[in-house]
């Protein structure tokens, strides 16, 4: 399912059952299956998914990883920076190269107010 995908650039390959609305995909990039992609902008040969997620105001950078079971809202991926799999990651700003472990999650709330977090390299 594809709905008011912005540009798909040349060389982009998009597997079976992904749904993609308002996304800009940079040239070689790769969105693998049953991805859900929305309000997005992705850099140039990147890897997206199995199974990822990308929310309004994803922004991930060019050659960056967005693994199996990764949900990203408002967030930005550096160039080559890497959240392999199971990976919560919400208001965040995430530096060049860093590689995010299984399991992390950015918690921006603190029963008041939601702040931005940045995590560098």
């Amino acid at each position: 399912y594809q709905r008011r995908v912005h540009g798909i650039e040349e060389g982009v390959s998009i597997e079976p059952n992904c749904w993609i609305k308002n996304v800009k995909i940079g040239k070689g990039t790769s969105v693998k299956g049953f991805s859900h992609l929305e309000d997005s902008v992705i850099g140039e040969g990147a890897s997206i998914g199995p199974f990822a997620r990308l929310r309004p105001g994803a922004n991930i950078g060019d050659e960056a990883k967005v693994g199996n079971f990764v949900e990203i809202k408002k967030a930005s991926l550096g160039k080559g920076a890497k959240a392999s799999h199971l990976t919560y990651l919400g208001d965040a700003e995430i530096g060049e190269n860093t590689n995010i472990g299984c399991g992390v999650i950015t918690v921006n709330y603190d029963g008041v107010k939601k702040k931005k977090k940045k995590k560098k390299k």
